[in-house]
């Protein structure tokens, strides 16, 4: 056995390790599988959230005096707006899951216009513009604005990327820890 696998903390890592594995490969093939179910929990999940979360500004905006009326007025409209959508996504999973790509869109396109800044107002220590930031602001941008363009099916492409990558992730760490296993069962049996 390796060192770390000998210690109380590496046999839980390795555990832990297998079994988010496990969970990984579960998600993805349920994903894969039965993705109008997914969809469904997903557009749940999300109203939930949102409902959760706006219920959270709302006590926020009556509670906190020591905040600007202001803040809190904002904070409060914010708080039944999150809610009025979770709602709203509860009652219409369809409308979530747009509401979700539109919202990946938008913060994918920030990130685009962010990147496309920073090539144009940085450089590095030769006094070059970093490429890779203008290269990852269009590809960010390209990607939301797709995302917002093609709404649900937008969704579903990059749901259906995640679902295979978490497969992927899974069953690479998976032989990883079965290999790691077998490599140090070897090792002990030749001390």
């Amino acid at each position: 056995m390796s060192n770390i696998q000998k210690t109380v903390i590496g046999r839980i890592f390795f555990t832990a390790t297998g079994v988010m594995a496990l969970i990984a490969i579960i998600i993805g093939l349920f994903g894969l599988i039965a993705p109008d179910a997914s969809f469904a929990i997903i557009g749940i999940l999300l109203g939930l959230y949102l409902v959760i979360a706006g219920a959270v500004r709302i006590y926020f905006s009556i509670r906190a005096k020591e905040a600007s009326v202001g803040l809190r007025v904002l904070v409060g409209l914010l708080g039944l707006i999150s809610v009025s959508a979770g709602i709203f996504a509860l009652v219409d999973r369809d409308s979530a899951i747009l509401a979700l790509s539109l919202l990946i869109g938008i913060g994918w396109m920030a990130d685009g216009i962010n990147y496309i800044i920073m090539f144009a107002v940085t450089k590095d220590d030769n006094g070059k513009r970093k490429w890779e930031h203008l290269l990852l602001g269009v590809v960010f941008f390209i990607g939301g604005l797709t995302m917002i363009l093609l709404g649900n099916l937008g969704f579903a492409i990059l749901f259906w990327w995640v679902c295979l990558g978490l497969l992927v992730v899974g069953a690479v760490t998976i032989v990883w820890l079965v290999s790691a296993a077998v490599a140090s069962k070897e090792a002990s049996l030749e001390n």
